[in-house]
């Protein structure tokens, strides 16, 4: 069967995506996932709903402004006019509430912060062009993160400072260098984190794997037992 070939738009106020998505897309192709993708790059988000009704792309890459007022605006444009379905790869410089949400609302989601790096953009995209086969599509996708956070249990006094690696709306993964706290799997903890420098969150959440790392550390998986929040 033939490679499909992919159409993508990118909005973006550089050029930088486009760059690194040549370069994706030169790989992809040598790798016959797909042939070369059509792709369009434009700096304005002002197409509106009966235009994404007609236009949708294979994929969509968004660039979100550093600026507050314009990030906002871009986010708005996502939740009104365009079509949930459309497979969205996000790039940001900081992770913030706004940008999280986008997890539950659009159907395939993934996350890039910048400066981009090749490794994580290239990731982000293959999983997004992936097809999976019923019932193993995340329900609800991580993305990749490096945020310090303090992780907690309500009958010891110590705090445990640990790297957030990925999060989504339903759990996270953390590495810590010293399991302080001995945690355990089925194990209740709390996690606080500051996103976007601005407001502290505390996420209830629950041991459900964990695992010694080669150089020392541990690494653990947790189930939000509070999503809502």
């Amino acid at each position: 069967m033939a490679a499909q070939s992919k159409s993508i738009l990118i909005i973006s106020i550089d050029l930088k995506e486009q760059e690194m998505l040549e370069d994706y897309s030169k790989q992809m192709s040598a790798s016959g996932k797909f042939q070369m993708p059509t792709v369009q790059t434009t700096g304005s988000f002002g197409q509106d709903a009966a235009w994404w009704s007609k236009n949708s792309p294979d994929l969509l890459i968004v660039n979100l402004p550093e600026e507050a007022f314009l990030q906002n605006q871009f986010l708005l444009k996502l939740k009104n006019d365009v079509p949930k379905t459309i497979p969205l790869l996000l790039t940001c410089d900081v992770i913030s509430s706004g940008i999280m949400q986008m997890t539950s609302i659009f159907s395939k989601v993934r996350i890039v912060k910048t400066p981009l790096e090749h490794e994580s953009f290239f990731r982000g995209l293959s999983d997004l062009f992936a097809s999976f086969q019923p019932g193993r599509q995340q329900a609800a996708p991580r993305f990749p993160t490096n945020q310090v956070a303090t992780v907690t249990k309500d009958d010891v006094a110590t705090k445990m400072t640990v790297v957030l690696k990925n999060m989504s709306n339903s759990g996270a993964y953390f590495e810590t260098k010293t399991n302080e706290l001995n945690l355990a799997i089925g194990q209740l903890v709390s996690i606080q984190i500051q996103i976007a420098g601005v407001r502290e969150y505390t996420f209830g959440a629950k041991v459900v794997w964990y695992k010694a790392l080669e150089n020392g550390e541990f690494g653990f998986g947790v189930t939000f037992t509070d999503p809502q929040s």
